[in-house]
């Protein structure tokens, strides 16, 4: 479902001449190796207890970069952190909950000598040591250990936005302040010359604070030019922009892109590309077809006024982010100002913030109780437990039954659960 991290197109542009479909209008390109590949090469002590890549060095007890101690919190080593379950694999390694002093940490894993994955977390490293933003995953610390390296990143124990959908979709007012924190997280990366290239569902992560945050900087870019100016072409093509996959040069803008289609799939609940299981067919669509627009429905025409203008500015929010001519999409900045985010008060706080750390909580329990439920059903002896449940395909695009997307949170999460069928009667 997912392109690979690095892809040439000589490949797929040779298989789409040997189909029968139209070929796209491509361009080829423009690879810049001598930054992408920049310090391949690494270096690892006789004792085995400092791993050097560049000027940043990683050793056994923490992180340090350009000669110099990394900032406070980084001492970390393998002592002070407990190792729990897995809890899955990513593009640049396999991450753990741990227990560090006291509290729950996620802990990437990966081997120095799997080239791709270790250039990926380096880079994650370097971009999240040098962001700081309360709407980016704070970096704890890192360590080098028989042979692996240890990045230890804060913990969001409400999962990803991928992972909510398969339970529900995001209501608008709940969606608003997710979307005025990204945009606030955006800004401070490309304020620090950052582009994160990898925008989706799963790279957005949710706490029950109520915060919502960028992870996963495995492929992202630290750009040295006054302007912003990329030219590779790496990251999830569900996702990326039209002028990225023509194989144009980009900015910060593209980012935006990415957003934009990931708030649109968590309020419709489904991609909004149709999916044949044809990558060239897929980056057909994206460069070809209008952009996706957040649908009308019978709420824009008989819903109160609030619902309605909530609904009209929240499209109005999406055509800023998907505008195919790069230079007519709103940047972060601009965005902040949008009327769908504005004058809400501080996303960092707040009652709105607070209502939508409830709104999480209820989708965290909802979820929580189908997996018992399915698991009291796979028990050996249970009558059922040899009968064929349906289950929700889990994919990516897979579309999910609307919550009332228009009242307040508390009401929009009794929507979802009346909706099931399966709620019970409050006392």
């Amino acid at each position: 479902r997912e392109w690979p991290l690095e892809l040439r197109l000589d490949a797929c542009l040779e298989a789409a001449g040997q189909s029968n479909m139209r070929r796209p209008r491509f361009e080829r390109p423009k690879i810049d190796v001598s930054v992408e590949c920049e310090q391949r090469s690494f270096r690892v002590d006789r004792d085995g207890s400092t791993f050097q890549h560049g000027d940043l060095r990683i050793t056994d007890h923490g992180l340090e970069n350009g000669g110099e101690e990394g900032k406070a919190g980084t001492k970390i080593g393998f002592e002070d952190v407990k190792i729990m379950e897995k809890l899955g694999s990513g593009t640049s390694g396999v991450v753990h909950r741990a227990k560090y002093q006291g509290k729950d940490i996620a802990l990437k894993v990966i081997d120095i000598f799997e080239r791709n994955k270790r250039h990926q977390l380096l880079k994650e490293i370097r971009s999240m040591s040098k962001v700081v933003s309360p709407f980016v995953a704070s970096l704890i610390g890192a360590f080098f250990r028989d042979g692996a390296i240890y990045i230890a990143l804060e913990y969001l124990e409400a999962g990803s936005l991928e992972d909510i959908l398969k339970v529900t979709t995001f209501p608008i007012p709940a969606i608003r302040v997710v979307s005025q924190q990204l945009v606030s997280g955006l800004l401070a990366l490309h304020k620090f010359k950052c582009m994160h290239r990898d925008i989706k569902p799963s790279n957005i992560c949710l706490s029950v604070r109520g915060e919502a945050k960028f992870t996963d900087f495995g492929i992202s870019r630290e750009v040295t030019e006054t302007v912003g100016i990329a030219k590779t072409f790496i990251g999830t093509c569900t996702y990326m922009s039209p002028e990225r996959i023509q194989g144009k040069e980009y900015t910060f803008n593209s980012d935006i892109w990415s957003l934009g289609l990931t708030l649109l799939q968590s309020v419709v609940g489904r991609y909004p590309y149709t999916v044949t299981g044809v990558y060239l067919d897929l980056m057909q669509q994206i460069v070809e077809n209008p952009a996706p627009r957040f649908p009308e429905n019978e709420k824009d025409a008989n819903g109160n006024t609030g619902v309605r203008e909530r609904r009209k500015r929240f499209r109005k929010f999406i055509a800023s982010c998907l505008q195919k001519d790069p230079t007519k999409r709103s940047s972060a900045r601009e965005l902040m100002n949008h009327d769908f985010v504005a004058g809400h008060g501080d996303c960092r706080g707040g009652d709105e913030k607070v209502r939508l750390a409830s709104w999480i909580l209820k989708v965290q329990e909802k979820k929580k109780a189908k997996e018992c439920k399915r698991e009291k059903q796979q028990k050996p002896g249970n009558p059922i437990a040899g009968s064929k449940e349906k289950t929700p395909v889990k994919q990516q695009h897979t579309s999910v039954a609307p919550t009332t997307d228009d009242g307040g949170m508390r009401s929009q999460s009794k929507s979802t659960a009346s909706a099931s069928g399966k709620s019970k009667p409050t006392t």
